[in-house]
């Protein structure tokens, strides 16, 4: 089961819990005001619960829904995430009516290539005391680990993809009524992407 490298960042995202929910609307974020947030040329489409605005110099993607903004980085570079996606969601918080945040969370998916991922993960997140009682090897398509790190909760899904392919799906997130200001938010992604990548080296990733 050899591993190729170190797990590859696909996708940067920040997800933001909303207080009363705030049903949107695609001509609210028209004109100036958006232009100001996002680079052009913007692209504005219905998505199952609100708009989709995308920004394809940005590398980014914002859905919007009643009750939640989650602002997507797709360059794969951590230190674009760090710096555009806290200017990009406090850009929407000010333009949106009042509203109390519940909670938000830090996402990244990342992605390695691997023989038999399934073997990897029975092997190495899987409870090895089974695999000795039932006297078979143990595999599995999909993991999901959770771990306390207060003030944090991460979830972290690990999932055999088709081609020998491993995804990691983490979440970082915090139940808090307030969203760090942008220069501690960028820390703070910077942050949890160097705590994530020490978790994975210390599973063998």
């Amino acid at each position: 089961m050899a591993n190729s490298g170190q797990a590859e960042l696909i996708v940067s995202t920040i997800a933001v819990v909303l207080d009363p929910p705030v049903p949107p609307s695609p001509t609210s974020f028209r004109g100036d005001g958006l232009e100001a947030i996002l680079r052009r040329p913007l692209n504005i489409l219905p998505g199952p619960e609100g708009p989709i605005i995308t920004s394809s110099r940005e590398q980014v993607e914002v859905q919007l829904s009643p009750n939640k903004i989650d602002v997507r980085e797709s360059s794969g570079d951590a230190a674009q995430a760090k710096s555009k996606i806290p200017r990009i969601i406090h850009g929407f918080l000010a333009i949106l009516p009042a509203v109390e945040i519940q909670s938000y969370g830090i996402n990244f998916i990342l992605e390695t290539n691997m023989e038999r991922p399934h073997e990897w993960l029975g092997n190495n997140l899987l409870n090895p005391g089974l695999a000795s009682e039932f006297e078979t090897p143990l595999f599995s398509n999909l993991v999901t680990l959770l771990l306390d790190r207060p003030p944090k909760i991460w979830t972290v899904r690990f999932e055999d993809q088709p081609g020998d392919r491993l995804v990691v799906n983490f979440n970082s997130s915090e139940i808090t009524g307030e969203l760090p200001d942008q220069e501690k938010l960028g820390h703070e992604i910077g942050e949890q992407y160097e705590a994530l990548n020490k978790f994975l080296s210390q599973i063998g990733l």
